[in-house]
């Protein structure tokens, strides 16, 4: 039967006695002195690894008072305090130095009743006390045993905690790797012994035999660097016989060299027939072996400058298809990396496959009895030459006496490598044209002759066609007689254009083959401005230079020229330079135009002229009204009128450089003197200097359309017999042409407006390739007259690319011109190159070179 337990009064008795925290001192005044501790002096007990003490509880207000230090983290205590007389009740308690309870035993409250308490330190040096005490229940004193067993913890585990299943290149470091070693409580083992083994085909690999654990049960293995690839297995034992493992897998490093090794097929000399392969073999800086997708050769032959070539390495390790020509070539690795050493191959050509024609006497109607040679070339499949082969030739039909060399030798000598001269030996009694065939076969096989050879043999008596040769042409095909001023950085191109033809005929092609052009600007004699020329190869490349320049025609026949200028003074009025350009193989081929120098841009000098009238979209003033005053006048390409046109047209003369324009119609005194000396011929210096100009306002339809600008005249000698008497036009070269159109009965033509298709497919271009705006300028003509005349009409317009021709028909420029001299005979003079415009020039010249 279990006795009622009486409340403790130990509290309060403790109170009684006077216990005070102070720190870690304890001051108290016990009831009495015992040999097991009082409250702030504990005895000092060891452990290792029991302990046992016979003490007693002398008064109920008696306390036993014990302290110890733990072995380590881990470790583990008994504390049990049995043999308790029958009639009293201990309790017992586990306190830190400060005097706060840690953990109590599990006290039933009966009396004579062991207590016990387990404890596990938490950390090395774990200081511990131990407090036994009366609980108050009935009697006051009793004996007992304190006893204190101590157990050492248990390895539960080792495990990788860092530093498992690394992956690294060749001659790299691996990461350090950490393993712990955990007891029974997932607590951390210090001061363990761990042995540690590697597995791996690298036997030069050492690592740590053993280590210690450190705090946290953490031991820390670092591998020296890795050279050779596989996968090493690091084992660590803990003493307890635990175990665990990490890997570290070595994959190839970068590559550093390549090997290359000529297989069998690949062994010199061998066939260009036949591909070449090559064994490739990488190799990172530790020597182990590494992949390669592909790399970049490079091939050496003698006298040749090197080839690059990539190609793709197999499965294998060997090269694809590396087709090599004839020669003895080094090859090297330039990529990834340099190869260790270099390769030599010697190539041999293969067997002939074809015979390259390579030249012939023989004419297309190769006339009877007149041998002519046949020259080929005999290569391989590659197209390597091939010496020293006995081709043996035929001809079909072969029956009727004419022949050809059967048997030859391809020359071996390095001049003529390969070749074969053939002799063909038409029969003389031929009466009709036969057509041969050649054909050939080398070491029994048939051979391609490329390209084809036959020849047709004609009768002795047949001379054979004559060979057309071409006639070349050179014309200004845009930007010819441009106005640029001094702000204008360069001028706009100007195209000229080479064509040829084959007989007399055919129409002329373009020449696409590069030819040779000489282009010349020419300065007028009084011109102190700086002048610079643009020309072009046949790829565009700019060729600078001054007053002459070598232009090269491109595939489209063209050749592009651009002039610069730069001046030194205040200009005033028109500066007309000279632009020829010359076949340098046949100067006579050849064509001209100017450039016209103005004093200031165009759109300054539109505003010497009246305000040009705004026409609605019928050719109606907008201000009302019905007018024909500047109107112009539209015919199409056969001559029939257009009376629909809306444009304007305006134009004039200034005489002697003076700042201002003479309008159409003129004042009876303004005239043009022209000065003639005691011989009849002009004499410029005397002679009124004049500019001509018109201003275009172009139909709103024709804008943006391209178009050339014509310009042609009509003169009033004094007297009939005057030779400058007649219709004259102002073509590409700047200069009046003598091309007549036919007498006064064309000019009435076109003064009346009454024009056929054959007068309108008469005219020739002043200018090509003007794209319209909505105002054009046009500098005619800069300079003196060269002729008498009693009036001169000037009729300016453009013609659309249909042949709708839109001029100034019905207010032609009107300029009257006094002789100051009595009129003779005038002998027409050709104007020096560069000098003024209104001189007379023949038709464009064309010749065969």
């Amino acid at each position: 039967m279990y006795k009622k337990r009486r409340r403790s009064s130990w509290p309060s008795q403790l109170l009684a006695t006077g216990l005070l925290l102070g720190g870690s001192c304890w001051i108290t005044t016990p009831a009495f002195a015992d040999d097991c501790g009082d409250p702030g002096s504990p005895i000092t007990v060891t452990v290792s690894p029991n302990f046992s003490k016979s003490c007693a509880i002398e008064t109920g207000s008696d306390e036993d008072w014990f302290t110890f230090t733990a072995q380590a983290a881990g470790y583990s205590y008994t504390i049990k305090a049995d043999q308790v007389g029958a009639d009293i009740d201990v309790a017992v308690e586990l306190r830190s130095p400060n005097n706060t309870t840690v953990q109590s035993s599990q006290n039933r409250g009966f009396e004579g009743e062991s207590e016990t308490l387990n404890y596990t330190a938490t950390a090395t040096a774990d200081s511990v006390w131990i407090r036994v005490f009366h609980t108050g229940f009935f009697g006051s004193k009793t004996a007992y045993q304190l006893s204190i067993t101590e157990m050492a913890p248990q390895a539960k585990e080792i495990k990788v905690i860092s530093g498992d299943k690394q992956a690294i290149k060749a001659g790299q470091t691996p990461t350090a790797i950490t393993f712990q070693l955990l007891d029974t409580n997932d607590n951390g083992m210090t001061g363990q012994t761990v042995q540690f083994t590697l597995s791996s085909d690298s036997p030069q690999v050492t690592i740590p035999a053993s280590d210690q654990t450190g705090e946290n049960g953490n031991v820390v293995l670092s591998l020296p660097v890795l050279t050779t690839t596989g996968t090493y297995t690091i084992k660590a034992t803990a003493e307890s016989g635990k175990e665990a493992t990490a890997t570290v897998t070595v994959t190839p490093g970068d590559l550093a060299s390549l090997t290359l090794t000529p297989n069998t097929d690949c062994q010199s000399p061998h066939s260009a027939d036949n591909p070449c392969t090559l064994k490739v073999e990488g190799k990172d800086g530790g020597g182990n072996t590494v992949s390669v997708a592909s790399i970049e050769l490079q091939l050496t032959l003698s006298g040749v400058s090197p080839e690059t070539r990539t190609i793709t390495v197999t499965n294998e390790g060997n090269t694809g298809d590396l087709k090599l020509k004839v020669g003895s070539y080094t090859i090297k690795a330039t990529s990834p990396v340099q190869s260790v050493k270099d390769v030599t191959v010697e190539v041999v050509a293969g067997a002939p496959t074809t015979l390259e024609k390579v030249s012939s006497t023989c004419q297309d109607s190769q006339a009877a009895n007149q041998p002519c040679d046949l020259v080929f070339k005999l290569v391989d499949q590659n197209q390597n030459v091939v010496g020293g082969k006995t081709v043996n030739f035929a001809l079909t039909p072969n029956n009727d006496g004419t022949t050809l060399t059967n048997s030859v030798e391809s020359d071996s000598t390095a001049e003529k490598l390969g070749e074969v001269k053939v002799t063909l030996t038409p029969a003389t009694t031929l009466t009709a044209p036969v057509q041969y065939t050649v054909s050939a076969i080398s070491e029994n096989a048939t051979l391609t002759i490329n390209p084809a050879v036959t020849v047709t043999v004609v009768a002795e008596n047949e001379p054979p066609p004559p060979v057309p040769q071409p006639t070349y042409f050179l014309t200004v095909a845009s930007g010819g007689n441009q106005s640029v001023t001094v702000e204008d950085q360069p001028s706009q191109p100007v195209l000229f254009q080479l064509t040829m033809t084959t007989d007399d005929q055919g129409e002329p092609v373009t020449v696409t083959t590069p030819m040779e052009v000489t282009l010349t600007l020419t300065n007028p004699l009084d011109s102190d401005d700086k002048v610079s020329l643009s020309s072009y190869d046949e790829n565009g490349t700019k060729v600078a230079g001054n007053g002459e320049v070598t232009g090269k025609t491109d595939g489209n026949g063209q050749v592009k020229l651009e002039v610069s200028f730069s001046k030194k003074e205040i200009r005033t009025g028109v500066t007309t330079y000279l632009l020829s350009a010359k076949l340098k193989e046949n100067p006579n081929v050849a064509d001209y135009t100017n450039v016209f120098l103005l004093e200031k841009p165009l759109d300054k000098l539109l505003e010497t002229w009246p305000t040009l009238k705004e026409l609605d979209d019928h050719g109606l003033e907008k201000t009302g009204g019905n007018t024909k005053d500047g109107k112009g006048v539209a015919f199409g390409a056969d001559g029939t009128e257009d009376i629909n046109v809306h444009s304007l047209f305006h134009g004039g003369l200034s005489l002697n450089q003076e700042n201002k324009f003479l309008q159409t119609p003129q004042k009876p005194e303004d005239k043009v003197k022209l000065s003639k000396d005691k011989d009849g011929n002009p004499h410029k210096d005397d002679s009124d200097h004049v500019i001509v100009q018109g201003v275009i306002q172009v139909d709103r339809a024709h804008i943006g359309q391209t178009a050339e600008i014509v310009v042609f005249g009509e003169n009033d000698s004094p007297t009939a017999l005057d030779a400058a008497d007649g219709c004259y036009m102002l073509g590409s070269s700047a200069m009046i042409d003598l091309q007549t159109l036919g007498g006064r009965e064309v000019c009435q033509r076109f003064r009346d407006k009454k024009m056929t298709g054959d007068d309108m497919a008469k005219l020739i271009p002043f200018k090509r390739g003007v794209t319209l705006t909505d105002k054009v300028v046009v500098e005619m003509y800069t300079g003196t007259f060269y002729y008498g005349a009693d009036s001169l009409r000037i009729y300016f317009g453009y013609r659309l690319a249909d042949g709708t021709l839109v001029y100034n028909g019905s207010n032609p420029i009107y300029i009257t011109i006094e002789e100051t001299s009595p009129a003779t005979p005038a002998t027409k003079e050709v104007p020096e190159a560069g000098g003024q415009s209104g001189g007379e020039t023949t038709e464009k010249p064309s010749a065969t070179p």
